[in-house]
């Protein structure tokens, strides 16, 4: 319960780590497009500069370099706030990494001390079933890779009627691990 619980959020974390990342990707896009409208209209106002020039001058260029000027200090101060949050939010990925950690560590050995003789017992079962149901669905898969070439249709047919039957050994090891849950916990 608790492990599930620093499981969450450390994915929310990483949620966020995501969402972060693409929004400082997209700001540093528009930082880059931005200084190259900024070079690109000081050079025409070096052009524009030469006083004898007939032609006319763009009287609002000043203006719009200077915008430009302060978006890219706004995009500048943006980053180093995403900068400093994406450093807190690996600080904090990284405490509650070690906590599952310790956590999976110390519990685990507990675990694996209290185990009895008949829980010992049952795990063997369990693996040798499974192991039993993995290798038939490898013989079931083999038998489409020799079909893929003879008959696609068949192939298809038998690799959707392997997937209807993964589906259903996952719905009732599913129901066998909660029933065992709901056993051990009465226990």
């Amino acid at each position: 319960m608790v492990n599930e619980f620093l499981k969450s959020i450390r994915s929310g974390c990483m949620e966020q780590k995501m969402e972060l990342e693409t929004e400082y990707n997209r700001i540093l896009i528009k930082q880059k497009e931005n200084e190259k409208q900024m070079l690109r209209l000081k050079e025409e106002e070096m052009q524009n500069f030469d006083a004898f020039s007939p032609r006319k001058q763009k009287s609002n260029l000043k203006d719009t370099i200077s915008n430009l000027e302060k978006e890219n200090q706004m995009f500048h101060q943006k980053i180093e706030e995403m900068k400093e949050q994406k450093k807190k939010l690996d600080a904090e990925i990284l405490k509650i990494s070690s906590v599952l950690k310790y956590f999976k560590e110390n519990y685990m050995e507990k675990k694996d001390l209290t185990l009895s003789s008949k829980g010992k017992k049952k795990y063997q079962k369990l693996q040798e079933r499974y192991q039993g149901e993995l290798g038939e669905l490898i013989h079931k898969i083999e038998f489409c890779f020799t079909l893929i070439d003879l008959d696609p249709v068949r192939c298809k047919i038998e690799l959707s009627a392997l997937l209807n039957h993964l589906y259903s050994k996952k719905e009732k090891r599913e129901e066998t691990e909660r029933a065992e849950l709901v056993k051990d916990k009465e226990e």
